[in-house]
């Protein structure tokens, strides 16, 4: 955004190791990783997190929010920017929104990965922020299915996108002896690894190549490994690609991953 011209900041709230961000001016961070709950530096944290959330909201002309992440407590925030009138928009990226009723018709593996998500979690996920005013964008291949049009009528497609000029690609070199093949989970149970890995297994009785389980890296360092990779895998449960596969291809690798049958069509003609 800002290299098109937009004055934009970050506020990013930190769950898992792999999510990592540049420290530079208009990014704050709100790291929710600390073992103790209620330790005094955690305390603190959450309150400089709060003010700097408190400055941003005030200063903003558009928000744009991703997933259902809270900020405040008691859903504070969405009072507030129903209150300010702030133009909003938020993206749904997949599990806060998907419906297993709808993703069990045409998904048989499915079932196995989530036991959280919900027909009545994902309604109130949507109607906590259209009542706060947002709109919502959502990818126009996998996430129309989920979303409810007598909350959100008019969505704003947006493909899972990259900014290639970030990307560098290293493609695999035909002349390797060994082929090096990663996954990298952000969550096993709904990226199928337990699945990928008992396939792995198999196939080193047949075939020599190296494997590599990358987990507890940040998005950096992960991204490096994948360069230097020869094939990545996504996933093999949820039926569609995440970011990591856009990324992936960026840096030039083929990448494995399920798409299930009712959303093959959205794929190009010429989709391996």
């Amino acid at each position: 955004l800002r290299q098109a011209g937009v004055d934009a900041k970050l506020f990013l709230t930190i769950y898992h190791t792999y999510q990592s961000v540049a420290d530079e001016e208009g990014i704050h961070v709100l790291d929710r990783r600390t073992r103790r709950r209620n330790s005094p530096f955690r305390l603190w944290k959450k309150f400089v997190g709060y003010y700097y959330f408190l400055q941003y909201l005030r200063w903003v002309d558009v928000l744009h929010w991703h997933f259902t992440t809270r900020v405040l407590p008691f859903g504070l925030e969405f009072k507030l920017i129903r209150f300010l009138k702030k133009p909003a928009v938020v993206e749904f990226h997949g599990s806060e929104v998907r419906i297993p009723e709808v993703e069990y018709r045409d998904n048989p593996y499915y079932q196995q990965a989530y036991k959280k998500e919900s027909f009545q979690r994902s309604r109130k996920n949507q109607k906590t922020f259209a009542d706060a005013g947002f709109e919502v964008l959502i990818d126009p291949s996998d996430m129309p299915q989920y979303l409810q049009k007598d909350i959100f009528p008019r969505p704003y497609f947006v493909p899972r996108r990259i900014l290639l000029d970030s990307f560098s690609p290293k493609y695999p070199d035909p002349e390797r002896t060994t082929s090096v093949i990663v996954h990298s989970p952000s969550n096993r149970p709904v990226k199928g690894t337990q699945q990928i890995l008992d396939a792995v297994e198999r196939l080193k009785k047949r075939h020599s190549f190296e494997f590599l389980l990358i987990e507890n890296k940040s998005h950096g360092q992960c991204l490096e490994i994948i360069r230097e990779a020869d094939i990545f895998i996504d996933q093999m449960i949820l039926g569609w690609h995440g970011m990591a596969a856009v990324e992936a291809m960026a840096c030039g690798k083929p990448v494995v991953c399920y798409i299930k049958p009712s959303l093959l069509e959205k794929c190009p003609k010429d989709f391996p």
